[in-house]
């Protein structure tokens, strides 16, 4: 068995459970800077996040229920944020954001109908090295573009997936960025087995 089957099984599972909200454009987002920020700190990896306020937090298994963190701002965007531990072998490379980049785009092809990577590039998230992949494809008849992040830290991946309908992509890219600016790797130890968190308010002691 390679170090690499079973990081491909477990991203193959991830990518299983997509649910999407009804994308639709009835309505604008609030005003970004009109609502307070908020912090999520996750009990099972090594990271937290402030959240712009527009975004709010929803019920995981609504959306993914590998994800540790599900978001949505309306029914407009929605981020997922799944963090998992990697596998370790002896003499053996740990995976890295490339890999994690290659099994995800390579399952989202064969579950997302006209899924189309359209440009990729190298980007920093608080210091680690990460890529990011803007790509579209289509849900039940309505173009859809996604933003997805991959990084490694301390022996764990993670995978940030944005997604939203095509005709709001500025929205997204802006709303997704403020997102990631925000990301923070603590390197706390991971409890096995806790559930993930709920969100803090980012004015608690």
């Amino acid at each position: 068995m390679t170090s690499f089957r079973p990081l491909h099984w477990t991203l193959l599972a991830l990518c299983a459970f997509f649910v999407f909200g009804s994308l639709n454009c009835k309505s604008d987002p609030v005003d970004p800077d009109s609502l307070p920020a908020w912090t999520f700190q996750s009990p099972t990896a090594p990271y937290s996040v402030e959240v712009p306020g527009q975004w709010a937090q929803t019920p995981v298994e609504e959306i993914n229920r590998f994800a540790d963190l599900a978001l949505r701002v309306e029914d407009q965007y929605f981020l997922i944020i799944i963090p998992q531990k990697l596998p370790q072998y002896e003499g053996v490379a740990s995976p890295d954001a490339l890999d994690l980049k290659r099994a995800s785009v390579g399952v989202l092809k064969e579950r997302v109908t006209e899924f189309n990577v359209e440009r990729e590039g190298p980007l920093e998230l608080n210091g680690q090295p990460a890529l990011s992949v803007f790509a579209s494809g289509v849900h039940e008849g309505d173009p859809v573009k996604y933003i997805n992040t991959y990084t490694t830290h301390d022996s764990w991946g993670f995978q940030i997936i944005a997604w939203g309908p095509a005709s709001n992509e500025n929205g997204l890219v802006e709303a997704t960025d403020k997102l990631l600016a925000g990301l923070q790797f603590k390197g706390v130890s991971a409890a096995d087995g806790v559930e993930p968190g709920a969100q803090e308010s980012a004015d608690s002691e």
